[in-house]
């Protein structure tokens, strides 16, 4: 499954996206039974500046050309997406499995003004 860590929507927008996880290098699926995930906005990669943060997102299963993969599946509100700033700021998912192994997706998420100030 090919999903792109850069991600945009526009201010006051719906947003919905999928986050693949790596599957195991035998390639089966990574065991999800009891994986926590987060997710949030931030300014850059390198400050703790928090826009938006959001906990407990559902891990699920996909299928894709007759592939699986788990993938984390993020639904943004139009208030979520209402205050952020526009521009370019980083996103980063944190997916811990229950023995510990530890996902982190990233990438640009790319904020552009709302069309009706």
């Amino acid at each position: 499954m090919t999903v792109t860590p850069n991600l945009f929507c526009k201010r006051g927008d719906t947003y919905g996206f999928d986050l693949a996880m790596p599957n195991n290098l035998d390639g089966s699926l990574p065991d999800i039974t009891g994986a926590s995930c987060s997710w949030g906005v931030y300014r850059d990669a390198y400050t703790s500046i928090v826009y938006l943060y959001k906990t407990n997102l559902p891990i699920s299963t996909r299928t894709e050309n007759g592939v699986q993969y788990a993938v984390v599946s993020v639904d943004l509100t139009p208030d979520d997406t209402a205050s952020l700033p526009a521009g370019d700021l980083y996103h980063e998912a944190k997916i811990v499995l229950a023995d510990e192994t530890i996902h982190s997706p990233d990438g640009i998420f790319r904020v552009l003004p709302s069309p009706n100030p």
